[in-house]
C-alpha cells in the first residue's frame, strides 16, 4: 500500500490540453495594427512588442547578458501562451518579408533577405504546426497545419520554381480551411470561407504557370486573376510582370488591329502595345459601378490611346521624306492606323461624355430649390448653369474630334456618331439655358429656346435612326 501511494505521488500530472482559434487571432492582429491600410513595418513592431510580453510573462528569456538560445520543447507547453511565441516568430519574419517585397522593385539586392524572412515564418509555422499536435486540441492543430503549409506555400512561390510543390500545399491549405468553415461559430466560419476565397487567385496562378509549360495559357486568365486578388502583394507583384510580358508578347505576334470591321496594319510595336493596353481597361468599364472608379478608367484609356496616336504620328513624319511606291504604301499604312486610332479615342472621349454628362444631371438641384434664394447654406447639387457650361465643353470637345476624324480620312460611321452626339448635347444645352431663363422669369426666351432643344432632339434622333442598330 504505501509503494502504491509513493508511486502515485510521483507521477506528474497530466498537462492541459490547449486551445485557440487561430486564424481569427491573426487576423484581429493584422487589423488592429497595421495591415487594414498595408503597413507591414507597423505590425512587425507589434510583433516585436508582443514577443517581448511573452518572454517576460513566461518568465522564458534568453539570458541575462550573453544570448542562450532556448528550445520550446512540447513538455513546457503549459498554456496558449506557449503557442503564441512561435506564431509571433513566424508572423514577424513574414511581415518583414512583405515590407521588403515592396522594396525589392527599388534595390533588388534586398531580394535574399526577402527568401531568408519568408524561409524563417515557414520554419517557425511548422514548429507552431509540431507543438500544437503535441499539445492542443484537434481544431487547432489543424489550424496550424493548414498555418504551416500556407507560408511553406509562400515559399516555394516566391522562388517561382516547384509549381507543382507551390499548389499541392495552397490546396492543401485551402481543403483543411474548406472543412473548417463547416464547423465552429458563424464568425469562424465566415473567416475560414474568406481565407478559402483568398487562396483561390494564388491556386489559379500556380496552374496557370504549370499550364504555361505545356503552352496552354491565356491572357484572360492573368485578368481575371488580377481582379481578384486585389490585396496579395506577392501574387500582385508577379501578376503585373506577368501581365507585362504577356502584353508584349502580344504586340510582338500581332500584326494589324480590328476596327469597324476593317483591319489596319500596324508595325510599330510600342503602337500596339498601347492600343492592347487600352483594349485591357475596355471590359472594366463594364466591371465597375463608382462613378470615380470610371474617370480614372477612362483617363487610363485616353493616355493609352493618346500615345498609340503620337506613335503614329511619329512613324508619319520619319517617312515624310521617303519616296517610290514603297514610301507610299507605308504612308498609306499609318494614315490608316491614325484614322483607326483616332476612331477609337473618340469612341471612348463620346462614351465619357455621357457618363459625365448623366452624372451631372442626376446631380441636379430640384426646380424648388433652384427658386429659393438666400439661406445662407452653400448647395453642394449641380446648377442649371453646371450643365449649360458642361454642355459648351463637351461641345468645343467633340467638334475637335469630328474635325480630327475627318483630317484622318475617318470612317463614315465614326463622323456621323460624332454629328448624332453634337445634336443630342446641342438639344440639353438649349433646354438647359430655357430652365435658367424660367428661373429668372423670362418665359419668352425660354419657349424659344425649348422649340430649339425639340429641334436639336429631332435631329439627333433622325440621326440615329439614319445609323441604324450598334
Amino acid at each position: 500500500m504505501a509503494e502504491v501511494a509513493m508511486d502515485d505521488a510521483t507521477t506528474p500530472a497530466p498537462l492541459p490540453v490547449c486551445s485557440f482559434n487561430l486564424l481569427q487571432h491573426i487576423k484581429s492582429a493584422q487589423a488592429q495594427h497595421g495591415l487594414r491600410h498595408g503597413d507591414y513595418g507597423r505590425y512587425r513592431q507589434y510583433c516585436a512588442r508582443r514577443l517581448r510580453r511573452l518572454y517576460k510573462g513566461l518568465k522564458f528569456l534568453h539570458g541575462r547578458k550573453k544570448f542562450e538560445n532556448k528550445v520550446l520543447e512540447a513538455d513546457m507547453v503549459k498554456e496558449e501562451r506557449h503557442l503564441f511565441i512561435p506564431l509571433m516568430l513566424a508572423e514577424r519574419a513574414w511581415s518583414y518579408a512583405m515590407e521588403l517585397k515592396k522594396e525589392v522593385a527599388a534595390d533588388p539586392r534586398k531580394r535574399m533577405h526577402l527568401m531568408k524572412r519568408l524561409r524563417k515564418a515557414a520554419r517557425w509555422a511548422a514548429e507552431l504546426a509540431a507543438l500544437c499536435a503535441a499539445r492542443a486540441d484537434s481544431r487547432t492543430a489543424l489550424e496550424a497545419e493548414a498555418y504551416s503549409s500556407w507560408m511553406g506555400a509562400n515559399v516555394l512561390f516566391e522562388q517561382e520554381k516547384d509549381w507543382e510543390g507551390a499548389l499541392n500545399k495552397f490546396l492543401r491549405t485551402r481543403t483543411v480551411y474548406d472543412q473548417l468553415s463547416q464547423v465552429g461559430d458563424l464568425e469562424q466560419q465566415a473567416l475560414c470561407r474568406e481565407r478559402v476565397e483568398e487562396l483561390e487567385p494564388s491556386i489559379r496562378y500556380c496552374q496557370y504557370n504549370l499550364n504555361k509549360s505545356g503552352g496552354k495559357t491565356s491572357m484572360s486568365d492573368l485578368k481575371d486573376l488580377k481582379s481578384q486578388s486585389p490585396a496579395q502583394d506577392l501574387l500582385q507583384s508577379k501578376l503585373e510582370a506577368v501581365l507585362v510580358e504577356e502584353r508584349k508578347r502580344q504586340a510582338e505576334s500581332m500584326s494589324a488591329i480590328t476596327w469597324q470591321g476593317r483591319s489596319v496594319p500596324v508595325r510599330n510595336n510600342a503602337t500596339r502595345l498601347c492600343i492592347l493596353n487600352a483594349n485591357d481597361l475596355l471590359p472594366q468599364l463594364e466591371q465597375v459601378e463608382e462613378y470615380a472608379q470610371k474617370e480614372k478608367l477612362f483617363d487610363k484609356i485616353f493616355i493609352c490611346y493618346e500615345d498609340a496616336r503620337k506613335q503614329v504620328r511619329a512613324d508619319i513624319s520619319r517617312l515624310a521624306s521617303a519616296r517610290g511606291a514603297e514610301g507610299d504604301a507605308a504612308r498609306a499604312e499609318l494614315q490608316a492606323a491614325d484614322a483607326a486610332v483616332t476612331e477609337m479615342l473618340v469612341t471612348s472621349t463620346i462614351a465619357r461624355n455621357k457618363l459625365l454628362f448623366t452624372h451631372h444631371q442626376a446631380q441636379l438641384a430640384p426646380p424648388e430649390e433652384r427658386a429659393a434664394e438666400g439661406g445662407g447654406e452653400k448647395k453642394a447639387k449641380v446648377k442649371v448653369e453646371d450643365l449649360v457650361r458642361l454642355s459648351d465643353n463637351l461641345l468645343t470637345n467633340l467638334g475637335g474630334l469630328a474635325d480630327s476624324v475627318l483630317a484622318t480620312g475617318g470612317s463614315a460611321d465614326a463622323a456621323a456618331e460624332c454629328a448624332a452626339q453634337e445634336a443630342a448635347l446641342s438639344g440639353w444645352r438649349a433646354y438647359y439655358l430655357a430652365q435658367m431663363h424660367t428661373d429668372r422669369g423670362a418665359l419668352a426666351e425660354a419657349y424659344l429656346l425649348l422649340g430649339v432643344a425639340a429641334a436639336h432632339a429631332g435631329k439627333a434622333a433622325a440621326q440615329e435612326e439614319a445609323r441604324g442598330p450598334g
